[in-house]
């Protein structure tokens, strides 16, 4: 049993991910007009309205009237693109992210990752970041299939026992999922989300320091 844990999500929290994902993403559409797949402009803009939600429904959204098997080359395609990205140095973390959970995890907080990210996706982030021994574990929707972050954070919990803990996020989705699972929420104003969507979080922050704040007061009221 854990008493307390901290769960992340990654993209807008603390990974950066507009620094790779736009030239990833019209790679992608680049590469499906290509190969005659696609017809038209890359939907960026409508990409950018719904970053954070699981890639299988991004292109539902974004492709309506796609095949399934188009849709299929373009999570491969994004999928390659993105870590490819990764690999030359492109990307960064949002500025005091790595000090910030560094510090966590030496006072010994147990951090985990919950994203609706590709798993191959987020391991990359992590190896570019040089983030292995601060995570306790990585789950994404890409690695266990599960359809909606709550379902993700709900399966994160019980595998690993976690009487109490926050979630940190930047969409309402996130906010939904830690509450919806027990958790104390905190929405971050610094990523994508868009006007009043984390009014429901416990706490909302501008910048990633102030995250380490809240965690180390929750988990040394734990601790007492």
């Amino acid at each position: 049993m854990i008493p307390f844990a901290a769960l992340f999500d990654m993209d807008g929290t603390i990974f950066k991910t507009e620094t790779i994902v736009d030239s990833a993403f019209e790679a992608t559409f680049t590469s499906l007009r290509n190969e005659n797949k696609w017809h038209g402009e890359t939907p960026l803009a409508q990409y950018h309205s719904i970053l954070g939600v699981p890639l299988e429904q991004v292109w539902i959204e974004v492709m309506p009237e796609a095949s399934d098997e188009v849709r299929r080359k373009a999570d491969q395609l994004l999928l390659s693109f993105l870590i490819e990205e990764l690999k030359c140095g492109n990307g960064e973390l949002y500025e005091g992210a790595k000090e910030t959970l560094v510090e966590l995890a030496e006072m010994g907080v147990p951090l985990f990752i919950a994203s609706n990210g590709l798993e191959p996706y987020i391991d990359a982030i992590i190896e570019s970041e040089g983030l292995h021994a601060i995570f306790q574990d990585l789950y994404s929707a890409g690695r266990f299939g599960t359809m909606s972050k709550t379902e993700l954070v709900s399966k994160l919990l019980n595998d690993y026992g976690i009487q109490s803990g926050v979630f940190i996020g930047d969409r309402k989705g996130d906010i939904v999922a830690g509450a919806q699972n027990g958790l104390t929420t905190i929405g971050c104003q610094f990523g994508f989300s868009h006007f009043n969507e984390l009014k429901d979080a416990d706490h909302m922050v501008t910048e990633f320091f102030q995250i380490g704040k809240l965690i180390k007061r929750a988990y040394q009221s734990v601790l007492k």
